[in-house]
């Protein structure tokens, strides 16, 4: 199941107040004089934790803790080399693990232990970084990155086929085999680029729609010359999109996000 699966169970199941649950908040971001620093910040929350309920006399609670600490660090342990830059863990000492999701945004070092979950700030942090697509525009070839909580989780490319007068998808290196076969035709596309652009922006329209409806994105981000934005968002009827007047075409994948969650 994706993120939005997992936490729609979370957030419909119920509780005992009897059995209390840990919710952690981790920055896993690397820091260059200690690597693995995430982990004596898990475990100084979690022995804190552990210190008050043993000094109210909740000596049933610090045992579980304590297992539940053992499981963290192991668990960490074996996502080490896949780690981001933020973790949200929710934990039981009957189940385990019900909950583990990394994150692309760095995170406060929060550690909660009550009868629910504390997810105010994933709520907080899905407000600010929403499932949204970024829409990296060129005159005749077009990226989409499905992103969620500031990260990408698939990405599509598209190109202007000037012998069917339609956009099609390719994958990877594909398009750079087609590049030198567009150079023999290059004058006539040049010429054809702004006669047409109304044309192919309103083939583009309905396929960005699409994934919208799919991926149940909150946000469109149009990236790209003002001109080509300017079409596109007159062929996108349900929603406004945000506009960033700059190429990013060619840039990483970090760098785009940089660029549009600066």
């Amino acid at each position: 199941m994706n993120f939005e699966q997992n936490l729609t169970i979370l957030k419909k199941r119920t509780f005992s107040p009897e059995r209390k649950v840990l919710t952690v908040y981790l920055n896993t971001e690397p820091e260059r004089s200690q690597q693995a620093s995430f982990k004596i910040r898990l475990k100084n929350g979690l022995n804190r934790l552990i210190e008050y309920t043993t000094a109210e006399g909740a000596l049933e609670e610090s045992e579980q803790l304590s297992h539940i600490q053992t499981l963290l660090e192991k668990t960490l342990e074996e996502h080490r080399v896949d780690l981001k830059k933020g973790l949200v863990i929710v934990a039981c000492p009957s189940e385990g693990i019900l909950f583990l999701e990394k994150l692309q945004i760095s995170t406060p070092n929060d550690f909660y232990w009550q009868e629910e979950p504390n997810l105010d700030a994933l709520d907080v942090i899905l407000n600010e970084y929403p499932a949204a697509g970024i829409i990296l525009m060129g005159s005749e070839s077009v990226t989409v990155l499905d992103t969620l909580l500031g990260g990408i989780k698939r990405e599509w490319n598209y190109e202007w086929d000037i012998s069917t007068e339609d956009w099609h998808q390719y994958e990877g290196v594909a398009g750079s085999s087609r590049e030198a076969s567009r150079v023999t035709h290059r004058d006539k596309f040049d010429k054809r680029i702004d006669a047409n652009r109304q044309h192919w922006m309103k083939r583009l329209g309905p396929i960005l729609e699409r994934h919208k409806q799919r991926n149940n994105w909150k946000e469109i981000v149009l990236a790209g010359e003002s001109a080509l934005t300017a079409e596109l968002t007159k062929e996108l009827n349900s929603m406004k999109p945000r506009i960033l007047s700059k190429n990013l075409k060619g840039m990483t994948n970090n760098q785009v996000l940089q660029e549009v969650y600066a």
